[in-house]
């Protein structure tokens, strides 16, 4: 944004309707309003449906971070967003096994049913990766929390 608005200025545009002050205004409460949406899904976060919804919720706002980056102190975002991708890769894997045991499962009742052994060792290899997760989860909120929000300098 503040790139467009310089490249208009420099080309005797008038930007009068982008102003910077106006912009940060704007992007804080856009990323205000996303953290909210985000510490709401984590309140309420029991079950897989619970834990999907704050994986997309962290994604709305990594996307929104991202998006403004340019507006705030580089090593601030770096930080938060930093914590965010780690929170998402651990939600997207428990999510992940959630999905591949319902296809485990679909797959053992299918046409041409899995012998059970094979129905254990897929199960196993999907719940260990599940229990490796969860095992994250604790630290990634924790980092989470101490990335700080870097909007409200």
């Amino acid at each position: 944004w503040i790139g467009l608005a310089r490249l208009m200025n420099s080309a005797g545009e008038t930007c009068a309707a982008i102003n910077a002050l106006d912009l940060r205004e704007f992007s804080d409460s856009s990323l205000a309003r996303r953290h909210a949406q985000l510490m709401k899904a984590g309140a309420g976060n029991a079950g897989a449906t619970g834990l999907h919804a704050l994986r997309i919720a962290a994604k709305k706002l990594r996307y929104t971070c991202d998006f403004f980056a340019d507006l705030y102190p580089r090593k601030k975002v770096k930080r938060f967003v930093a914590a965010l991708v780690s929170m998402q890769d651990v939600l997207g894997r428990i999510n992940d096994a959630v999905v591949s045991q319902a296809l485990i499962e679909s797959a053992a009742a299918g046409r041409r049913e899995l012998d059970a052994r094979s129905k254990g060792l897929a199960q196993g290899w999907v719940a260990a990766g599940e229990a490796q997760a969860l095992a994250r989860v604790e630290g990634v909120v924790k980092g989470f929390h101490d990335a700080g929000i870097f909007w409200k300098t």
